[in-house]
């Protein structure tokens, strides 16, 4: 019976965070968590946090961000749930990007990479590849750019993901005009 209301606020902190209402989103997911913990539920207890930190990264508040990410971390893990653990740990690396720290960005965007591997989950592959161009991308690493999101294509070419084949193909648009190739550019 608790984990169904913990799962409806759960819900309804999802709702409130779409529609931009991060207090009350907040305050659902940390009655959410709270009776997940109680219950001993770590998948919804890692949902949990992992959400609270994503309310956290939207208001660009990435210390708080990351402390969620890290509490839902061996959460998931214990679980051995790669999805969320890939998903998680992809959230820790966009908070790495953001603050342009691009190492421990890459080196959790590989995490990522290869915990959705293990879990089969293609779009998280391929945004992984996108991601990891992109930041090579802003470190003028135009050959290992250029090879994550052929990476990425090749993803989201055999699964009809047209947002993330036009995103790679811009990326390497982007990269042909900052090499002054005008017309592979094109």
């Amino acid at each position: 019976f608790k984990r169904g209301i913990a799962g409806a606020y759960t819900n309804l902190g999802m709702v409130y965070g779409e529609i931009g209402n991060i207090v009350k989103s907040q305050e659902y997911l940390l009655k959410a968590a709270s009776i997940f913990e109680e219950a001993n539920d770590k998948p919804g207890l890692g949902s949990c946090y992992m959400n609270i930190g994503v309310n956290f990264f939207v208001q660009k508040n990435f210390t708080k961000a990351l402390e969620y990410y890290r509490m839902a971390t061996p959460v998931f893990e214990e679980c051995k749930d790669y999805y969320s653990q890939g998903s998680n740990i992809f959230n820790i690396g966009t908070i790495y990007a953001s603050n342009k720290e691009y190492d421990k960005a890459r080196e959790n965007m590989n995490l990522a990479l290869d915990l959705y591997k293990k879990a089969g989950y293609s779009y998280g592959m391929g945004s992984c590849y996108e991601n990891l161009g992109v930041l090579h991308y802003y470190q003028k690493e135009y050959k290992e750019a250029e090879k994550c999101f052929y990476s990425a294509i090749e993803i989201y070419n055999g699964r009809g993901m047209i947002d993330g084949l036009l995103s790679a193909y811009n990326y390497l648009g982007e990269i042909a005009n900052a090499q002054k190739d005008f017309i592979r550019a094109k």
